[in-house]
């Protein structure tokens, strides 16, 4: 398959677990009601349930199994597409786990990721509820080998150097990115993407919370392998559809093998 046809749902977190399924749904449905063909659907980081929007009655939180991983199962099988469910938060051992389930087209897991860089920066401490991931996010779905990181991770080139180095096609990460600070976010997306030679789908949440200084500024893109934005979403819930076109990203592994002359004794 030469071309990945990609959905990025973009939405924040608003309502109870259950309205923001009802929501994710309807943006997936008319995503692919317009859209034929879809190979890979994607979500932001926490949009089902986050500590910035408390709802009376809701613990933060599910057990692993839940609602949350059926609801995907379930919606991958309808409309025969694999997706990255965004993320949630898992009951761990003593915390919560921030983790990304992808799911192929007949509603099977094919793995996960929980964020391994935690956001203790910016006046933030997410270690004090959540406990750190411990494996990397590398998945094989028919269409594409894709890597996944969480927000936060973006900022760690190493992570990402080295989800390239193990032959992904693309890779996609899930975020809930704070305002003010949407120049950053562009030129982490953008220098992801030329540093790792490799597309990349990163999806943010839009919209204030119940608290009025927090909020996400949305601009989810698809940024091919050269650093360029091909697809992407402005300021308000919405989906986008672009393409990535897989033997460009080959023909610029080829053209920029900067990976293979990496020095990795000087590091």
């Amino acid at each position: 398959m030469s071309k990945l046809r990609i959905v990025g749902v973009q939405i924040r977190c608003d309502g109870s677990k259950k309205e923001m399924l009802i929501k994710a749904r309807k943006y997936v449905e008319e995503a692919i009601e317009a859209n034929k063909n879809i190979d890979i659907v994607a979500l932001p980081e926490t949009f089902y349930q986050a500590q910035a929007h408390p709802v009376d009655g809701e613990i933060l939180g599910e057990e692993p199994n839940g609602e949350y991983e059926t609801f995907f199962k379930e919606l991958a099988r309808e409309f025969n597409v694999n997706i990255v469910a965004g993320s949630y938060l898992v009951k761990g051992e003593e915390k919560l786990k921030n983790k990304c389930l992808v799911i192929n087209r007949q509603g099977e897991v094919v793995g996960d990721y929980s964020k391994i860089h935690l956001f203790d920066s910016f006046g933030m401490k997410e270690s004090e509820v959540m406990e750190y991931g411990d494996h990397i996010g590398v998945f094989e779905l028919d269409c594409a080998k894709i890597g996944v990181i969480i927000c936060y991770d973006i900022r760690f080139p190493e992570l990402t150097r080295n989800l390239a180095s193990k032959g992904i096609d693309m890779l996609f990460i899930p975020a809930a990115f704070y305002l003010p600070r949407l120049d950053q976010w562009e030129l982490l997306v953008k220098s992801t993407s030329i540093q790792s030679v490799s597309p990349v789908c990163a999806i943010n949440q839009f919209g204030k919370t119940q608290e009025p200084w927090i909020g996400f500024f949305g601009r989810s893109m698809l940024v091919d392998s050269y650093g360029c934005i091909v697809a992407g979403a402005s300021d308000k819930e919405t989906y986008f559809f672009g393409e990535v076109d897989l033997d460009y990203a080959k023909q610029m592994r080829e053209s920029n093998p900067c990976l293979s002359h990496r020095r990795a004794k000087f590091y």
